[in-house]
């Protein structure tokens, strides 16, 4: 897969294409260049390329687009922090200047290219900026674009860098040797000596008097700099269960906000005047150039906040031992309660499973009488539904063909992800029309041949289409209606068989149909989501329909929640070995933190948006409990980005040649 993109947004089709085809030429195989011709399109990319690892180098928008100017699209595109490295290149015959100053007050404008360009113009712009991107962002892939590298901007580059490693060098070495001076320096001197060097130093010292009791920080505040402590005394508090606890109350040191600055988090503490005290604020940038200005200042500061840093764990030292203290005191209490606990919970549990299994029996019996009448409504209707839109179709002077289309949506299969590309490829090679193959592929016309026979005798082409297209999505309809009624019937099946243990067995599950089966019905729900289907040859299997059905609908449902809607699930199949077929879930969400990959099968327990709960938390334990009815294996591998579910069955099941019951 090429690691590199080139984006290039412009309303008129053949400025995009000569865009391509020079860029093509300059950059050769390890840049691929996308083009799209309005602002919509474009963000939709960038919002799904974030998700990814790919390097966008270099975007390039024309000044005047469909739906919004190139400006604003380049604008909007650099405060997603992902493309803020992306060089960002404005193309225009005649570029409004005020814009351009907007673009460059926000950072969001990196170059020119004036409409109609030379192969020379662009090749200069590409090679420097591409060229810049790669020394900031990613300087260990320089050596994959040897032919695109401005060899001056690189030079100077390395000469910078070693210029700056040398200064920090030497700036560190001072620090070391000025710190360890000071070691033998009082704690009030060194403060004094930090804030006569910021006084020195920052043209603003104006300092803020607070009365006692008043707060100057609140737990949660954003945190834009630090506040030195010049006379006084505050403490740190958090507000835990309801109740104020004091934190540090003589360890809190000089510097106010350094923690939350460090981490670039929100204040963590409550910071209150516990006396009169006066304060000198200091921003962030200030800071930078107070310690660009004075080394000495970089060394008191240090000092200080190691000297804050060491009261602070001498502190937590003398806390932990009296905690220590406190546990012992309490071990022999919890030994005590140990035994009873451990009863009381044997004693619940068997109380709670028993009253479970009772109330699932008269839950299963209830519904699946109240589910039975409406699902046998709705056959009875989609029937109905048929035979109204056949006579409909017969009516219409293409009768046969919209008769034929909706017998056609209803019974095929759908196309893999691979399949439906290379069908469409094929298609458009033939029609030379890409937007006229996607959507003839979409209506289940995948030949130029079928396709004349569509449109054969039509007055009008689009109306044909339309017509056919809309008999198509009724007959998909209809085939959604029918399985979603069959579903419904199928789980009540599964319920009553998991109350009776399970003795109604198929000896010919098709695997992928059951998967196809269970993608219908979250049609609605997969609309943002790149379904990509990877199937090998599977064998039938002996199993419940039923239930596994609930194991793909959960672990799709997990995997829809997970990614929020939008991203990539890709679903593969296999057999590791002739005895068994394989199943994997893989979706591209945030991932699961591997603190919980141990817990995920435990009952009632849930990391639902994103933290973890104790909720409901059935879902993966009844997968887990399928799966291991029918003698296989579940089993989750997570990292950010990509999580796999990857379920493992028999093909055959070991029966009891005495009850038949599932070993």
């Amino acid at each position: 897969m090429t690691a590199f993109l080139i984006i290039c947004v412009d309303g008129d089709p053949a400025t995009r294409a000569a865009l391509e085809a020079d860029i093509g030429r300059l950059t050769g195989d390890q840049f691929r260049v996308e083009t799209y011709q309005d602002a919509e399109s474009t963000l939709a990319r960038t919002r799904r390329l974030a998700e990814s690892d790919r390097l966008v180098p270099v975007m390039i928008a024309a000044d005047r687009l469909p739906d919004t100017t190139g400006i604003d699209l380049l604008m909007e595109v650099h405060r997603q922090a992902r493309f803020r490295g992306t060089r960002k290149v404005l193309l225009s015959a005649d570029p409004a200047m005020e814009d351009i100053g907007r673009a460059i007050g926000k950072r969001s404008l990196d170059g020119m290219l004036p409409f109609p360009w030379t192969l020379e113009r662009l090749e200069g712009m590409l090679d420097s900026l591409i060229t810049e991107f790669f020394i900031e962002h990613a300087p260990e892939e320089l050596d994959r674009i040897p032919g695109l590298v401005d060899v001056s901007l690189l030079s100077d580059a390395f000469s910078a860098a070693e210029r700056k490693a040398r200064t920090t060098d030497r700036q560190l070495r001072r620090l070391q040797r000025s710190f360890l001076s000071d070691r033998e320096v009082p704690d009030d001197e060194v403060e004094r000596q930090l804030i006569a060097e910021l006084d020195s130093v920052l043209s603003d010292t104006t300092r803020r008097h607070i009365s006692a009791g008043t707060p100057i920080l609140r737990s949660g505040d954003p945190v834009d700099g630090i506040q030195v402590l010049v006379e006084g005394q505050v403490k740190l508090t958090r507000e835990l269960g309801g109740r104020e606890v004091v934190f540090h109350s003589e360890t809190a040191g000089r510097i106010i906000g350094l923690l939350a600055v460090a981490r670039n988090r929100p204040s963590f503490f409550n910071v209150t005047a516990d006396t009169d005290v006066t304060v000198l604020p200091v921003s962030l940038d200030d800071l930078d150039e107070a310690l660009q200005l004075s080394p000495t200042l970089a060394i008191h500061l240090v000092t200080v906040i190691v000297r804050s840093m060491a009261r602070r764990m001498l502190w937590g030292v003398d806390q932990q031992i009296r905690i220590d203290r406190l546990n012992r005191e309490l071990a022999t209490d919890r030994d005590r309660l140990a035994t009873a606990l451990r009863e009381l919970e044997n004693t619940q549990a068997h109380l709670i499973e028993t009253e479970k299994m009772a109330t699932l029996g008269q839950l299963v019996a209830g519904i699946g009488h109240e589910l039975n009448n409406p699902v046998a409504a709705i056959e009875r209707a989609v029937d109905f539904l048929r035979a109204d839109i056949e006579s409909i179709a017969a009516d219409h002077p293409d009768g046969p063909r919209l008769q034929a289309m909706l017998d056609t949506a209803q019974s095929a299969q759908p196309l893999s992800t691979r399949d439906e590309r290379r069908k469409r490829a094929e298609l458009t090679a033939a029609l030379g029309d890409e937007s006229l193959a996607r959507r003839l592929v979409r209506i289940g016309i995948t030949t130029a041949d079928d396709y004349q026979r569509a449109i054969d005798g039509a007055a009008s082409e689009d109306a044909r289409l339309d017509r056919l297209e809309q008999y198509h999505q009724l007959g998909t309809s209809l085939r959604n209606l029918r399985s979603s009624a069959d579903r419904i019937a199928a789980l009540v099946q599964s319920l009553r068989s998991y109350a009776r243990a399970g003795r109604e067995m198929a000896t010919d599950v098709d695997i992928h149909a059951s998967l196809e089966e269970t993608l219908l019905l979250f049609g609605h729900d997969l609309r943002e989501i790149d379904v990509r289907r990877d199937y090998g040859e599977l064998p039938p299997i002996d199993g419940y329909p039923g239930q596994l059905n609930q194991v793909w609908t959960n672990l799709i449902s997990n995997a829809v929640q997970a990614m929020e809607r939008s991203g990539t699930l890709t679903i593969q199949t296999d057999t590791p070995d002739r005895d068994h077929v394989r199943v994997r879930m893989i979706d591209s969400g945030p991932g699961i933190n591997p603190d919980h990959l141990d817990r995920v099968f435990d009952l009632h327990f849930t990391t639902r948006e994103g933290r973890v709960e104790f909720g409901l938390g059935l879902g993966l334990r009844i997968c887990q409990d399928i799966v291991l009815r029918h003698a296989g294996t579940i089993e989750v591998e997570s990292a950010p980005g990509r999580t796999c579910f990857t379920v493992v069955l028999p093909t055959r099941q070991l029966l009891d040649e005495n009850d038949g019951d599932q070993l």
